[in-house]
């Protein structure tokens, strides 16, 4: 039976065939990288590519205030925005372009950048707009080889160190080939050749600055293409060839005027979707890229309606892929991109309401303090007027200076039960538009958390054992941190940052370290003797984009200096460090990321030893998923620790994620393979642990897989620590699926007692 392993990033999983959207309850702001004020004569042009990013991988929304007039902001189709203005001699002056990310997901988490632009009269200086400007890149291609007939797809993805969207183009197209744009940067060659075209065909691809053409490099690939499909021996005067069915293969459906869309700011679009089959059979619709707000409902006639009412934020260019798929045969199929240009009428004012975004009614204990953040939104990028219509006896509404407040009611026993707050955000040009929101806080007498027996971590200490879990990013700024907190602290001796070690976190700029969230768990983690477990120091996701556009010539300094950076911080307090984290591909392959393009495998060797040059103390491990049970990519990590250990590397142990689901039944697999590690004298971690529950709530069968594993590593001296992945399914990256011992009202399943019983019993 397959194995059915979810692995989630922090917008997606694929798990089972499935594709779902995991609500991230840690989700952080997006930022936007470091843009310096500029400086241009008038009648020359000044253009900002703007550049935002998001620790969950997703792409933010951008806008801009204060823009020029004549000035404008278009989408580059690859999630950053272009700003390009030629001022006049009117213009001369400084003023200040803000520019704003904002999450995709929860439009109350945003960041800004501010500029200022200074326009001098002709035949002043002005600062030189290129400063080192490097040549684009092209990600690395392999040669192909392919039969007569077959279908060669290759894409072409350029990269630019400023990030910038880079030019593309080819030397040489073949006939019958083509070199579509996919309107992300990238570009898509395909060919089916003919038997004409049988031999070697080479194709060179150019990426370019368009500013400066000079800079450029080109990225060769060579096509082989093998002669007609071989003869049947049974009847050697005719080739092999498809039955009749195949050979009537049925042409793709088609769209039926499907064209580039324009919307003025204020109106709604909607769109009917038509797509025609000429068999007379009635294709399927989908639709890929579907812009916040929008919407693409079934007409129940074989046709579908794209309706969106576009935000000032969607002023510009947006894409949208349509796709329509054969009824007979899912692989035919037809997409097209069409363009839907928002504009704003001059002669027309337009208001958006302000909204309160999400708000999760907390639960307390009596006694804590709520910290409950009210962020108002207005789509008009105006900062709404927020009021409390109702609040708690006792509780303040305090101003956070950036258009936020804080609810602080400090609880006791008088207060326990269900209470109800309420805020309104009036719109700051027209107090007639405003939304209302309300929330019930819950506080609870605190011998509702009480759990039955001894705590989890007081008996894993009698063991010599590490029993943990990983802290929410800003776990001091929860509306429950109090709760949340203690009950970590009764209950676990060792704690992983889930975030706030990665990267793209810590190291936003080069050499600019935000240390507050690691600092505190750091803090945390001594004032309640737990063993601080650092994660990761090396990991081809959740970059800054700084190092995702970085030139591989000096991927191995950046490498060294970020792992110096930290490890020299945290030394003597951080105990176990993920050094290396996920340099396989699930076919064993090695991962072709940054730090592997720059210095190859040997990245693996180059990370263990600086980290233990920095701190010799330190436990080192490497870290992956999916590699728990035996299957190619386990293989491969086992050929690669086996190597490493010859060559005299620093590595001391292995650290296996298992997020799993509630159909896992790999047990023996799992101890084999934690045997193999083990007699090579390698410590064994279980580092990321949860099982969600995708057939339906089921905790009886949970418990059990929470048990069982335990029971495996319990039996293997190696095995030297289990931690979760959180604690508490209220801050799951799996929420949706509760896969944690306990619920998100804090109290405990099934599977937490089961790990109880173990941990006291085995």
């Amino acid at each position: 039976m397959p194995i059915k392993i979810a692995r989630c990033g922090y917008a997606l999983c694929l798990t089972g065939g499935l594709l779902f959207n995991p609500v991230a309850l840690a989700n952080l702001p997006p930022v936007i990288d470091p843009i310096a004020d500029q400086v241009v004569s008038a009648g020359n042009a000044v253009e900002i590519v703007v550049v935002p990013r998001d620790p969950e991988r997703v792409v933010p929304g951008l806008t801009i205030s204060n823009m020029p007039n004549g000035a404008s902001f278009l989408d580059n189709r690859n999630g950053t925005r272009t700003f390009r203005w030629v001022p006049t001699s009117n213009d001369v002056g400084s003023r200040l372009v803000t520019f704003e990310a904002i999450d995709a997901s929860d439009s109350n988490l945003r960041s800004t950048v501010s500029v200022t632009v200074t326009v001098n009269a002709v035949g002043q200086p002005e600062q030189p707009n290129n400063n080192g400007n490097q040549a684009p890149i092209i990600e690395p291609l392999s040669d192909v080889l392919v039969q007569v007939g077959e279908a060669v797809s290759i894409r072409v993805v350029p990269v630019d160190p400023e990030g910038v969207v880079p030019a593309l183009s080819i030397n040489t197209l073949p006939t019958g080939a083509s070199f579509d744009d996919n309107r992300d940067g990238t570009r898509q060659f395909r060919w089916q050749p003919n038997d004409q075209q049988v031999g070697d065909t080479t194709l060179s691809f150019a990426a370019y600055d368009e500013n400066e053409p000079s800079l450029r490099t080109v990225e060769t690939v060579k096509i082989t293409v093998s002669g007609s499909a071989p003869v049947d021996p049974g009847n050697p005067q005719t080739p092999n060839t498809p039955n009749q069915d195949q050979l009537m293969v049925e042409g793709a459906p088609f769209f039926v005027d499907l064209q580039d869309q324009f919307i003025t700011l204020g109106d709604t679009l909607s769109l009917r979707v038509v797509a025609k089959d000429d068999d007379g059979s009635v294709p399927g619709l989908a639709i890929d890229r579907l812009p916040e707000r929008a919407n693409f409902s079934d007409n129940g006639d074989g046709t579908r309606t794209f309706r969106w009412q576009p935000y000032p934020i969607d002023l510009g260019d947006t894409y949208v892929e349509f796709t329509t798929i054969d009824a007979n045969n899912p692989a035919s199929r037809t997409s097209k991109t069409i363009r839907l240009n928002v504009v704003r009428d001059p002669n027309r004012v337009v208001n958006f309401p302000p909204v309160i975004n999400g708000i999760r009614n907390p639960t307390i204990r009596a006694g804590d303090t709520l910290t409950q953040r009210v962020q108002p939104v207005d789509p008009d990028f105006t900062v709404p007027n927020l009021s409390a219509l109702n609040i708690p006896q006792g509780s303040q509404l305090v101003d956070n200076g950036d258009g936020t407040r804080n609810l602080n009611w400090l609880t006791d026993a008088n207060d326990i039960g269900d209470t109800q707050a309420s805020f309104r955000a009036v719109d700051a040009v027209d107090s007639s538009l405003s939304f209302e929101s309300t929330i019930t806080v819950s506080v609870v007498d605190p011998s509702t958390f009480n759990r039955d027996g001894e705590r989890l971590r007081d008996l894993a200490d009698r063991r010599g054992f590490k029993i943990g879990y990983a802290a929410v990013l800003q776990a001091s700024n929860l509306a429950d941190s109090q709760l949340y907190r203690d009950i970590a602290a009764e209950e676990f001796n060792i704690v992983t940052p889930e975030n706030s070690h990665k990267m793209s976190w810590i190291q936003p700029q080069r050499g600019v370290f935000k240390w507050d969230d690691a600092d505190d768990v750091a803090n945390y983690a001594e004032q309640n003797g737990m063993t601080l477990h650092g994660h990761p120091l090396v990991w081809f996701r959740q970059l800054p984009p700084w190092v995702q556009l970085l030139d591989p010539s000096i991927a191995q300094q950046v490498m060294r200096e970020h792992i110096r950076a930290l490890v020299q911080r945290y030394r003597g307090r951080v105990a176990i460090w993920d050094v290396v984290n996920e340099s396989f591909e699930d076919d064993g392959t090695y991962r072709n990321s940054i730090w592997h393009k720059g210095m190859g495998k040997g990245y693996i060797r180059d990370a263990f030893i600086t980290a233990n040059q920095e701190d010799p103390n330190a436990i080192l491990i490497y870290n992956d998923y999916d590699v728990a049970w035996k299957n190619p990519k386990s293989d491969a990590m086992y050929n690669m620790v086996q190597e490493e250990i010859a060559a005299g590397t620093p590595i001391d142990g292995v650290g296996f994620q298992m997020h799993l689901r509630d159909d896992f039944s790999e047990y023996e697999s799992v101890e084999r393979n934690f045997e193999r590690f083990a007699n090579l004298g390698l410590d064994i971690y279980i580092t990321e642990f949860d099982v969600a529950m995708f057939g339906g709530k089921n905790d009886e069968l949970q418990a059990e897989i929470y048990r069982r594993v335990l029971e495996i590593c319990l039996r293997q001296p190696r095995c030297k620590a289990l931690q979760s992945w959180g604690y508490t399914d209220r801050y799951s990256w799996r929420s949706n699926f509760q896969p944690l011992m306990l619920t998100d009202k804090y109290l405990p399943k099934p599977a937490y007692y089961e790990w109880q019983r173990v941990l006291r019993d085995f």
